[in-house]
Parts: structure tokens; sequence; C-alpha cells
């Protein structure tokens, strides 16, 4: 009972379990190496007949030397199996092999064992997408396809766009020769002219089409006498285009059946005078006047000493005035002084005099302006004018 433990197993000194693993461990190292020879053994073998079975010549799908060494290799292997698995080593493996588990279950702490996470499980398991993962990938694919579709679309448009535009230029061009150099005037053209203009005379503020230019000229053509008289003649057509230009810069609304230079001469003529980038010197000079005045100068010295021109001057009436200087003459009372008023050549300022039965005197102020016709001259001298005609 002292040499063995409650279980009724015996129980080993340290010497004894000490030469356990020793034994145990020799036999593992011989066990191994008897393998490996064994296998490197069959692995030559194999290989020594498959070199010989390309030299010898076959007797029934098999040479007699493939015959003997496959003999000779067999032997090999039963001899290494015996060797291998000997009843006595068997049983001798197997009792320190049980005898080196208790003691070492015995020398070990109590592990618990933790159960496996069943991460396997949870690989192999592909998390399926959600109803509204799905919607998304659904929007950003059909957003991606418009995009594809849309980017299809503009490529083609623009292919097509420059296509036509070529045609269009072709077919203008065609237009274009016939008419200025085969002077061709018949109703079916002149439609085409009035929604296609072909240009008689191009500068930079515009151009004069050719109809416009055909019809002009054959008012004119008797008194135009030389090239200079056809130079004016082509200049007048501009003129009209900066006076058109003016207008529009106004506000000046014009008429089909109304001349230019005619009824509108004279708005537009107040517009130039009035126009702080055309006249800042003269309107600059009016306004400083003005104000010395305001501050109760004499209208006289002033008139005399800063204005271009001072006059003083009895009308009939104020009606004859009013024919002048408008309706500031209207609502002028004696000693008055009028705003700045543009008229003629330049800006006035009055002042009501005397008024009777008999007579109106005003007086008045005067600076010089550049006009209407100082200014369609300056821009008529530095244009540049293409002529597509004779």
């Amino acid at each position: 009972m002292d040499n063995k433990n409650l279980d009724g197993i015996k129980k080993l000194n340290k010497d004894e379990i000490d030469k356990s693993r020793k034994i145990v461990l020799d036999y593992i190292n011989n066990h191994e190496t008897k393998k490996k020879n064994v296998l490197s053994y069959l692995t030559s073998g194999k290989r020594a007949i498959e070199k010989n079975i390309t030299a010898a010549k076959k007797i029934d799908g098999l040479s007699q030397m493939e015959q003997s060494e496959k003999l000779n290799i067999n032997n090999s292997i039963k001899e290494q199996k015996n060797l291998i698995a000997q009843p006595e080593d068997k049983e001798l493996i197997k009792n320190e092999a049980n005898k080196t588990n208790i003691i070492n279950n015995k020398l070990k702490p109590a592990v618990k064992k933790q159960p496996k996470k069943k991460v396997a499980k949870k690989l192999s398991v592909v998390k399926k997408p959600s109803g509204r993962e799905q919607k998304e990938d659904g929007l950003k694919h059909k957003k991606s396809s418009r995009n594809i579709d849309y980017k299809k679309y503009l490529k083609k448009f623009f292919y097509t766009l420059i296509i036509l535009i070529i045609i269009f230029a072709v077919i203008y061009f065609l237009f274009a020769m016939s008419l200025l150099n085969f002077n061709i005037d018949n109703k079916y053209f002149r439609k085409v002219a009035a929604y296609i203009p072909v240009p008689a005379l191009i500068s930079k503020i515009g151009f004069i089409d050719y109809y416009n230019y055909h019809d002009s000229f054959n008012k004119v053509k008797k008194s135009i006498q030389n090239e200079g008289d056809l130079n004016n003649f082509k200049l007048s057509l501009i003129r009209e285009l900066i006076l058109k230009d003016l207008a529009g810069q106004y506000n000046i609304r014009i008429g089909e059946n109304k001349g230019l230079y005619g009824v509108f001469k004279e708005e537009l003529n107040k517009n130039i005078i009035l126009d702080k980038k055309i006249n800042k010197v003269a309107i600059s000079r009016i306004d400083k006047i003005n104000q010395l005045i305001s501050s109760g100068q004499d209208f006289k010295e002033i008139g005399e000493k800063y204005g271009d021109e001072f006059i003083s001057k009895d009308y009939i009436n104020k009606d004859e005035a009013m024919k002048i200087f408008g309706r500031q003459v209207e609502i002028l009372k004696l000693g008055g002084i009028s705003e700045v008023i543009p008229f003629g050549q330049g800006l006035y300022i009055i002042n009501l005099l005397n008024e009777n039965a008999y007579s109106y005197k005003l007086q008045s102020i005067f600076i010089k302006a550049k006009t209407l016709d100082d200014y369609l001259a300056e821009k008529l001298s530095s244009i540049k004018v293409w002529s597509l005609v004779d």
C-alpha cells in the first residue's frame, strides 16, 4: 500500500520519470529516422524505375529490370515495416506513454476548457445586404447607367450639332456668294435674306445687309459720280448704324418710317450733351458755376468770369423763349435761376431778369459741349469699314 497511491497507480520517483521520458523520446527519434529512410528509399527507387522504363525493352508491359527493381523495393518495404512495428516495442511504447501522460496530468494545473468560438461558421456565412442597402445599390447603379446614357446622348448631340453647323455654313456661303457676285434680286432671295442676312458693309458697330445697301444705293446712284461720292454714301449708312446704337443706349424708341437724323436728332443731341462720359469736362464746369450762383454770387459776374459766353437778350414773349429753352422757361419766376439746360451746342443756365406785356428778358450762361454732330464726325473718322460690294 505504501508503493501505490489512493487510485491504485504506482507512484514513480523522479529518476523513474526521467528514465521513462528518455525511453519514449529515443524511440520517437528512431521511429522518425526509420520513416524518413524508408520514404527516401522509396522515392529514389521510383525515380530509378521511371528512368529505366524508357531505356529497357518491355515485355507484357514490364521489362526484366523493372520487375527486379520492384521486387527489391517491396522486400525493403516489408523489412522496414517489421522494424517499425515490433509487438514488444509497441507494448513498451504504449506503457511508457501512459506513464508519462499520467505524470504530466498530475504535474499540470487544472485548466478549464474554453469553448471554441464558431469562427469558421461566421466566416462561412456571408452577410446579406439589407433592403435599404439593396435599394441604395440599385439607385447607384441606376444613376451610373443614367450618367453613361447622358454622356452618350451629349456626345451624339454635339456631333450632330457640328455636322449641322458645317452644312449650314456651306449653304450660307453659297447663298452669300451668289447674292454678292450675281446681284440676284427676287422675292425668294429677299425672303431668305430677311432671316439670314448677308452683309454688304461691316464695321465694329454692326453691318448693313445687302438689300438695305442695294435699295439705298438705287435711290442716290444718279448723284454718285466718283469714288469719293461712293465712300460718302457708305459712311452715311454707317452713320445710321451709329445713331441706332445711340438710340438703344438712351432708350429712345424709333419708328420704322421716321428718319433718325430728322425727328430724333434733337433728343439724341440732348442725351449726348448730358452724357458724363462724353462731356465730363463741360458738365463739371457748369455744375461749379451753378454752385457759385446758388451760394449768392452775382449771376452776371459769374457768367462773364467762368462761362464760355454770357448772353442777355430780350424776347418778344415767353413762348419765343420756350422754343429755345423749353419748359424751364415756363416754370421760371422773376429773378429765378433755372437748372442746367442742354440745348444746341452746349449747356445753359438762365435767369429771368424782366417780364411784362411787351418783353421777356433773360440772361444766360453758356458752356460749350460735344454735340451729336461732333460725336458722329469723331466716330466716322476713326471707324473702319469693310465693304463686300463695289
